[in-house]
């Protein structure tokens, strides 16, 4: 009955989270995309000397997502309305949420590449990754859901000639490239280091793991490290080790360093 009760109090909370206290009369002036199905409630100006496109980074959210209509989205699952209207409920059962979309337009309005997202609400913002090269935009997706099923996901995309790039890392041991996607959890986390290249990523995760009859959490420590050319990724698995959101972040000597 407790983790029940725990259950339903998150969703209750979930209406005053889910807009980040988007006001009414804010989101009614955020304009319409030209199909009317989105409204784009971010930009960003792309430089052509460093995206190749005199333009705009954009963030659509599906219009209908209205200041007071409320949803709850884990991850890898589709949006659910919890507004208890049964109009707007049959509204979204014959057309259900549109996902979240990021897109390079142009000066003139022309959409040049996009992609959609896997939640329903998004922001981007811009940071410093690497020296002496152009913005890169860490995209965030959020998801509302109790616990260990919400969090907050970051990726990373640049912008080169008027293309979406999205930043992989590759692990040299497999020879296999991974998207960098990072989770903000109870028990993920993840930080910027500074490193003469740059930033690092640093990001830790607690998981389960079970030998015979024994068993205990082991904790994931990964580098993502940009050499000059590329990003790659270095892990180490410590078992017995344990992070949660109530303790600091682990030290950096225990992540492994950045090889060359």
């Amino acid at each position: 009955m407790k983790n029940k009760s725990i259950f339903y109090l998150c969703l209750l909370l979930l209406p005053i989270f889910s807009h980040d206290g988007l006001a009414q009369t804010d989101y009614a002036k955020k304009p319409l995309t030209a199909n009317g199905e989105y409204r784009i409630v971010q930009r960003v100006a792309l430089k052509k000397a460093s995206a190749g496109l005199a333009g705009r980074l954009e963030v659509l959210r599906d219009a209908r997502l209205t200041w007071d209509v409320t949803f709850s989205q884990y991850r890898e699952d589709e949006p659910v309305i919890e507004s208890g209207d049964e109009k707007l409920k049959e509204m979204f059962e014959k057309t259900p949420v549109r996902l979240a979309v990021v897109r390079a337009v142009d000066a003139r309005g022309k959409v040049v590449d996009s992609k959609t997202l896997p939640c329903a609400e998004a922001e981007i913002k811009i940071v410093r990754l690497t020296k002496n090269a152009g913005p890169t935009y860490q995209v965030t997706c959020k998801y509302y859901a109790p616990s260990l099923a919400g969090g907050v996901v970051s990726s990373f995309v640049e912008v080169a000639e008027g293309r979406l790039q999205w930043l992989e890392a590759l692990d040299r041991k497999t020879g296999k490239k991974m998207p960098i996607e990072l989770l903000d959890e109870t028990r993920e986390t993840w930080k910027f280091v500074r490193t003469t290249t740059g930033r690092d990523i640093l990001a830790v995760a607690s998981s389960w793991y079970q030998d015979g009859d024994d068993g205990n959490f082991q904790l994931l420590y990964q580098r993502f490290h940009f050499d000059g050319r590329r990003w790659l990724v270095f892990e180490r698995m410590r078992r017995d080790d344990y992070w949660d959101e109530n303790m600091p972040f682990p030290k950096i000597a225990r992540f492994p360093k950045a090889e060359r």
